[in-house]
């Protein structure tokens, strides 16, 4: 801005709503930074199952910075208990909140003893905070995460579920095994489908390593990103219709030598 004839600038403290626009909540993950002995603890990305906690899922009413903040986890994670969240996801008609979250997790927890990741929503009108899958039983069947809506208000989300793929191990009469990423170290996550309250979960995509943060295209294909190792190592982007058919590499492998 520029004033003049002795004019002055006075700097601004807020923005209040425009009542003529259309105002758009933001979600967002706020944690403590992860110390050990004064140095930055970084787990290793490539491990899904891994934690950093203690997070919270924080919302904004209006994308502005002067927006008042509000924690919608904390009823669940507490003052106390420590939660890891990630993988927040938006519904198209921009209502809901879709995202992934662990815990309570204690400091010295086994891996095998802690909670599973679970899908939570959350409704900005309602202001109702749930766990998609309600039975306790069915929610440690597998660790789900990077979830996202469908077009039919389906999820699709990612999981080491594989109940199609134990399924058919054991119809050939063979123990009904998780599959393994290449690194042995962990089962592979892969693309499931659900309704929205939670039922009908299905397997959608098969592969001995990770299928990651699936989204729908406009042409209602879903897109995502593999961990491929029969078109060489690496991490390629894969397309294929709602139900799992139609399989397509997209971008990747030999393809990022464009020339």
């Amino acid at each position: 801005g520029a004033c003049s004839g002795g004019g002055s600038v006075n700097l601004g403290s807020g923005q209040a709503a425009d009542p003529g626009t259309d105002d758009f909540p933001v979600a967002y993950v706020k944690r403590t930074i992860p110390m050990d002995q004064g140095m930055l603890q970084q787990d290793d990305v490539r491990e899904l199952r891994d934690t950093v906690p203690d997070a919270d899922l924080w919302v904004r009413d209006r994308a502005s910075p002067s927006a008042p903040e509000r924690n919608v986890t904390e009823r669940i994670t507490g003052a106390t208990d420590r939660y890891d969240i990630k993988d927040v996801n938006v519904s198209p008609d921009g209502r809901k909140f879709i995202f992934a979250m662990r815990g309570p997790l204690d400091m010295d927890q086994d891996e095998e003893e802690a909670p599973f990741w679970g899908i939570w929503e959350y409704n900005i009108a309602t202001d109702v905070l749930r766990r998609v899958i309600s039975s306790n039983t069915i929610a440690a069947e597998g660790h789900d995460v990077a979830p996202a809506y469908m077009p039919d208000d389906r999820i699709v989300f990612s999981s080491t579920r594989q109940r199609q793929s134990q399924a058919i191990l054991r119809d050939e009469g063979k123990p009904g095994y998780e599959a393994q990423t290449d690194t042995r170290n962990e089962s592979a996550f892969v693309l499931h489908v659900m309704k929205a309250d939670g039922s009908d979960i299905h397997q959608i995509s098969f592969n001995q390593s990770h299928d990651l943060t699936p989204t729908v295209l406009q042409d209602g294909r879903l897109m995502w990103s593999r961990w491929d190792g029969a078109t060489g190592r690496g991490i390629h982007l894969y397309t294929s219709n709602p139900d799992g058919t139609n399989l397509q590499l997209l971008y990747g492998a030999r393809s990022h030598a464009t020339g």
